[in-house]
This record gives structure tokens, sequence and C-alpha cells, in this order.
């Protein structure tokens, strides 16, 4: 019985010294984090415990400390201190320094999903995949996407009419088969899926994307050896593993076809003179290309409907804009619902060292939340942020840019902004002049979200529609 008490007393001591050898370590992130007011925080999970309490509320405890504190905010998730960022001097500074060009190690949570593409690689890798990718990207080569973008979109024109007229319906699905469609056909030259792959594949997305978000707001799932343990693990390995084989088959297909313009075929001739380009490199690339993308594209152009809908005045504008070929408006509209609804509405970094401030000094070891959707919808940024108004956007070259931040900003920005705003200008005009769209949403206010890395609303995309007179 002595010995065991010795053993306990050991194991107790040695325990309580490393407890002060790992605080005194950190002590200076302590020190750090007291410069500004933040969110309450408990022993060993920090702020984590408004997470875990009701991950659904998720977004809403964002805007509440948006609104209660001062732009930069600490908060602890767990042992890890974040700076929440939302002001547009402070996020100039962070996204330009090259200490926080490094991604945050939760972006490890979704490499299974999307491998190590432009989103995730290291550093030094990245800057070299960019190089590469970036001229891929330019103006004359997306022209020559209009066409495919342009068929998609009378295909979807015309899965809609089954629903004129109808009650109110989630457009989610129609508008995701068809991203993913021309997402296929320009990335890797593959057309005609079936429909019943195409939407076990877009659920399989959607379910992979919100167990990754569960894991992130869940600090004890941050333990690779307690994930493992659990059934939402088991469950993400096998989404996993069935889309990886989903976009495997699709660049097999790829290789029998004689498609010389696309996305793969392009990523191919730019890298065949390079022999630290591997064909898992390739596979990655692509990955990143169709998941982002569709996400990206997707949920802009349901919200856009979803604003047309709820602003008659403008979707009449805009219909009579389009039809005489004027894509300004247009423009605008799409740039005001990315302002309203960033797809990735928080993003993070690591700091690998300290960034001087105006209001204080993230240091070395800490990480960066930046928090776009509360940069969006800060009135101090924005009058009146949350009235969807596109011509806010008629003087935007006065503006600073980094109030505006739908694809981050910095060097390690999205590359794919271009595409996104072809593909959906060609076919927001093909729908508006086909469709008058309506929807139950009042205000944007009414428009909550689901727990998600990507902003979705718990209701669906509602709208209607009817054919225009």
């Amino acid at each position: 019985m002595l010995t065991e008490w010795k053993i306990f007393e050991v194991t107790m001591i040695v325990f309580l010294l490393w407890c002060i050898r790992y605080y005194w370590g950190r002590r200076r992130l302590y020190q750090m984090a007291r410069q500004r007011p933040g969110p309450l925080a408990l022993p060993l999970i920090g702020s984590a415990f408004y997470l875990m309490r009701s991950p659904k509320d998720a977004f809403d405890t964002m805007f509440k400390f948006a609104k209660q504190f001062k732009s930069p905010t600490p908060a602890w998730l767990g042992p890890m201190l974040f700076f929440m960022v939302w002001d547009p001097k402070s996020l100039k500074v962070i996204l330009n320094d090259t200490n926080t060009l490094g991604k945050h190690n939760f972006y490890k949570f979704v490499g299974n999903l999307i491998g190590l593409g432009l989103i995730m690689h290291e550093v030094p890798k990245w800057r070299r995949h960019r190089r590469t990718i970036l001229p891929i990207f330019n103006r004359n080569i997306l022209k020559a996407f209009t066409d495919v973008f342009a068929r998609h979109a009378l295909i979807l024109a015309d899965e809609l009419e089954e629903r004129i007229g109808q009650r109110s319906f989630d457009i989610y699905r129609y508008c995701s088969g068809c991203v993913n469609d021309f997402i296929y056909e320009t990335g890797l030259g593959v057309r005609g899926q079936s429909q019943s792959s195409k939407e076990n594949y877009i659920s399989c997305l959607d379910r992979a994307k919100n167990i990754v978000f569960l894991r992130i707001n869940n600090i004890f799932y941050h333990s690779d050896w307690i994930f493992n343990l659990s059934s939402l693990s088991r469950e993400y390995k096998k989404i996993c593993e069935y889309i990886y084989t989903h976009v495997h088959m699709a660049i097999q297909q790829h290789n029998h076809t004689n498609s010389s313009n696309t996305f793969l075929q392009a990523l191919i001739a730019a890298t065949k003179e390079d022999p630290e380009f591997t064909e898992k490199d390739l596979q990655d690339e692509i990955n990143a290309f169709v998941i982002a993308g569709k996400d990206t594209t997707t949920l802009t152009m349901c919200y856009t409907l979803i604003m047309l809908g709820m602003h008659p005045d403008v979707q009449k504008k805009l219909y009579d804009a389009v039809i005489v070929g004027d894509e300004d408006l247009l423009d605008r509209v799409l740039r005001e619902t990315l302002r309203i609804f960033p797809p990735a509405p928080c993003i993070s970094r690591k700091v690998d060292a300290d960034i001087a401030l105006d209001s204080c000094t993230i240091p070395a070891g800490s990480s960066v939340a930046i928090a776009i959707i509360a940069l969006h919808r800060d009135p101090e940024v924005w009058p009146e942020p949350l009235k969807f108004y596109p011509d806010r956007f008629l003087g935007e070259r006065a503006r600073e840019p980094y109030d505006w931040l739908p694809f981050s900003g910095g060097p390690r920005n999205c590359v794919g902004r271009q595409y996104a705003f072809m593909a959906l200008k060609v076919i927001i005009s093909t729908l508006v002049k086909k469709y008058e769209f309506s929807t139950e949403y009042k205000s944007v206010e009414d428009i909550k979200f689901k727990p998600n890395l990507v902003l979705e609303p718990v209701k669906g995309f509602l709208v209607s529609i009817n054919l225009r007179k």
C-alpha cells in the first residue's frame, strides 16, 4: 500500500513539474493575450465551451464577439491562442506578412478530403505550385470556357422548368449539379455524369465538411487518437475514400478523351518539365480545384438568386441590363452577395513571428482567425451592413481593398476568382432572362446558418420561380 502511495506521489510530482515547465514556456503567450479584452477563457478548454455547448450557434457566437469586442480580440481554443481579426487595417498587415502565409493546423483535418493542393501546402511548396498554376487562370484561357458555362446554364434553366409555379423549394441541388458538371468539364473534359452518382458525390461532400466543422469546434477531437475512436472518424474516412475514387475515375476518364482545353491538360503542360511535380501533386491540385471551386460558385449562385427574389426592384433592373448585354449591375450584385454571404466565413493562419499592429502585437506561436463575415457585416466598414445594396460598389475604386475579402487577400488569396465570376455571370444572366425569382425569406436577418465550414442556411436556399412574361 505504501509503495502504491509513493508511486502516486511521484506521478503527481512529475505531472506538476511538467505543468510548471509547460506554462512557464508559454508565459509570453499569456502575457500577450492580456493586451486586449476578449471572451471568458476557462482552464484547459479556454473559450471553447462557447462552441462545444452549442455548435449550431457558432456563427451567432462569432457575431456576438464582434459586437462585444474590438478587433483584434484574443480567444483561447483549448491551449491555442487565437486573435480574431476583422478590421481592414489589421487585415492588410496580417495578410501581407510573410510570417502568416502558413495555414493553421486545423487545415490538416480536411487534408484527407481535398489532398495537399494550393489550399493546404506548406509555404515553400505553395510558392512553387502557385507560380505554375496562376497563369492557367488568365483571362484568355478562361474565355474558352464560356461556351461550356453557357451550355450548362441552359441545361439548368431547362431542369428548373419542373418547378415553375410551385411552392418554395431548395434550389441548391439544381445549382450544385450544374456547377459540378461544368467544373468537371472545364477541369477534366468529362461530361455526362449520372444524376444518382452526382447527387451521392454532392451529399458526401456536404457531410464531410460538416464533420470537419464539428471536429474543429470540439477540442477533444483535435487529438487524432481520440477522433479516430469515434464513429465520425469512420464515417469521414469512408467519405474521403469515395470522393478520392470519384475524382480519380474522372481523371482516368480524361486520359481517354481528346479534351485539350481543360484545367488538367493545362496543368500537365505547365508541369511537364518539372520533375518535382508528381502524379500525386496533380491529383491534389485537381481535388482542390473541384471541391473549392464547387463550394464558392454554388453558394454564391444560390445566395444571389435569394437576394434577387428578396429584392424584385433589383431583379427588374438586372433583367433590363442583361437583356442589352450590360454586365456592370450583375458584377455589383455578385459582389454585394459575396459581401453579405462570403462562402468561407472565417479562415485561419499560423503566426511564425511577432506582428506589430497599431493596437497590439500578435505574438509568434499564436494564430489569427480572419473573420471575413464579421468584416463584411461591420457597420463601421459597411453602413447598414445587412441591407442588400449593390450600388455601394459603384465607388469601389475608392474603397480600401481589404474591406472586401471573399477570396481572401494578400499573396495567398484565391487564384480562381476570375473563373468563378465568369461562370456566375453567364449562369445568373441566363436564369434571370427566363425566370422571375421570389423567396419566402423577408430579410437577411431571417437567414440562419448551419454549423459548417462554409456558409449554408439552416432552412435551405428557398426560392420560387415563374416564367417571365
